[in-house]
């Protein structure tokens, strides 16, 4: 046993053990913020509860031992002195807090500062005992500062702990309400604050009281504010229902538009059915009379000097709660008055027109003296300067709006040209047309817009059967040829103004003399010399 005492004292340096005096030396004079040993795991010092004494532990094998004969330097001096050591797995004294009760504050802190604390039971040469609590606290984004609280006596340590767990439990359970800050002072120690009032054990009794009566104004208010919002919300949903109504409405007038234009007698009848339509409903006006005058809200509640922790929880909750319904109504609201305005936008914009009726409001002239080379370029200005009011176009019969109209003033053309390629990139615009070839009898023959469109769609299901109505009259027309024998005998063509199309071609060609044909091929030819125009169509050319 000598000789392994000898071999471990041989390989220890006196400079350590010298190193180990000199901070004892500074510990006895002041305690540091941080106590913190170099090689901490060579002292293996534990504490027995059963023989009330501490006793160390020396690997036989250990090579640094500078701690053993620094112990042993200490007794052999002969003088009655305490030294600083650190002793391992050594619990809590429970003479200020319970063991799990510094957990809690472990807890607490972790919450508040974003980093573990290290609690220590300090004793000084005197054996009083002191709970130091050390650790750092964000002070910006990626700063901290170091921190420390000591607490002296018991009552110290109880008030902080009920201090700090009153502020986690709030934190904790209610977020939203509260949300604590924490600032070094410059002692050290760290102090708490809510909206920049500081919060101490010593004032957290008033805290507490100023907390409680603020949650009884904000719930009076909410409440009041409650009972505004349900009136509004009900005075919404019924200016909804009459703005549907009037939405829907208009839909009737253009669905009975497009069906009585097509006659005299329709006309008339659209007329009168809506000669005395209701007016639009006004939704400036209509938003006056919601915003009815404001309800107060009182409510009777008994008022006591001190309230406790558990009450204040409670009232915030109750807090939480009734902010929850008046969000819940504003989101309400929200959602009913984006309806209105999406209504109003849609019965607004969307107005309904014959070609005609449009030009003369465009013009601001009569039928008379209505020029639609003049309405084009309108609208070719309306459209460049971003002031055209309209963002989609639909066109029902395309095939009738005639030569004039369509094909040489080309304003179909123009609203084409719009949908498709917007001023503004970001305008989102669009363009449709509902166009019956088989009743193209205004016009010579297809626009190039719509044999070069992109998305055509053909309806195989008419719902007037215009297709079928085509070919009841081909068929009674391949089955009288002598009518268009008695126009030729008279001098007359098998078509009038509506031109020729497709179908009574090989009657044109049929009556015509040769040359007139040959004639016609050759016109075309010197403006078509590649015969890309209606190639197979025109005259079998």
């Amino acid at each position: 046993m000598y000789s392994v005492f000898n071999s471990l004292l041989k390989t220890t340096s006196k400079d350590d053990i010298n190193e180990l005096e000199e901070t004892q030396e500074k510990l006895n004079k002041k305690m540091p913020l941080d106590v913190k040993f170099n090689k901490d795991y060579l002292w293996q010092i534990y504490y027995s509860d059963i023989e009330d004494k501490y006793f160390m532990m020396v690997p036989i094998n250990e090579t640094e031992c500078e701690a053993l004969f620094f112990l042993l330097k200490q007794q052999l001096s002969g003088k009655n002195r305490k030294i600083y050591v650190p002793i391992c797995h050594l619990g809590y004294s429970d003479k200020f807090l319970m063991e799990q009760e510094i957990k809690d504050i472990e807890n607490a802190l972790w919450l508040f500062t974003g980093n573990w604390a290290a609690i220590y039971e300090v004793y000084d040469k005197s054996d009083n005992m002191t709970l130091v609590i050390r650790g750092k606290t964000k002070i910006f984004e990626n700063v901290t500062s170091d921190y420390k609280i000591e607490l002296k006596t018991k009552e110290e340590a109880r008030e902080f702990y009920n201090l700090v767990q009153a502020l986690f439990l709030l934190q904790t359970h209610y977020p939203k309400n509260y949300n604590f800050k924490v600032k070094v002072l410059e002692t050290g120690e760290i102090q708490f604050a809510q909206n920049d009032i500081s919060i101490d054990a010593e004032h957290m009794l008033d805290f507490i009281q100023e907390q409680y009566s603020n949650n009884i104004l904000d719930i009076t208010k909410l409440r009041e504010e409650q009972i505004n919002l349900n009136n509004k919300l009900k005075n919404l949903k019924k200016l909804e229902v009459k703005k549907q109504e009037e939405f829907l409405e208009k839909e009737r007038k253009i669905a009975t538009f497009l069906q009585c234009k097509k006659s005299f007698f329709g006309k008339l009848k659209y007329f009168l059915v809506y000669k005395k339509s209701k007016p639009d409903i006004n939704l400036e006006e209509t938003k006056e009379k919601i915003e009815e005058p404001t309800i107060k809200y009182f409510e009777k509640t008994k008022t006591k000097k001190i309230y406790s922790m558990q009450e204040l929880m409670e009232r915030t909750k109750e807090l939480e709660k009734e902010t929850t319904t008046t969000n819940s109504l504003k989101l309400d609201i929200d959602g009913i008055q984006r309806k209105l305005d999406m209504l109003t936008n849609k019965i607004k914009n969307v107005d309904f027109y014959t070609v005609d009726s449009f030009g003369c409001k465009k013009c601001k002239t009569s039928l008379e003296c209505l020029s639609y080379y003049d309405l084009k370029d309108i609208l070719e200005t309306e459209i460049i300067e971003d002031k055209f009011e309209y963002q989609h176009i639909i066109v029902d019969e395309g095939q009738d709006f005639g030569r004039e109209r369509a094909d040489d003033s080309k304003i179909l053309e123009l609203f084409y040209d719009y949908g498709e390629n917007p001023v503004d990139d970001k305008k989102n615009t669009s363009f449709f047309i509902f166009y019956d070839k088989n009743q193209l009898v205004n016009s010579k023959k297809l626009p190039t817009y719509i044999q070069n469109v992109d998305s055509k769609l053909t309806l195989y299901k008419n719902c007037r059967n215009t297709k079928n109505i085509a070919a009841t009259a081909y068929s009674l027309i391949e089955l009288k040829p002598v009518l268009y024998d008695k126009a030729y005998a008279l001098g007359g063509l098998a078509s009038g103004e509506h031109g020729i199309g497709l179908s009574k071609q090989k009657y044109l060609l049929k009556a015509s003399k040769p040359e007139n044909i040959a004639l016609m091929k050759r016109v075309k030819a010197a403006f078509d010399e590649k015969n890309i125009l209606n190639a197979g169509i025109s005259y079998n050319v």
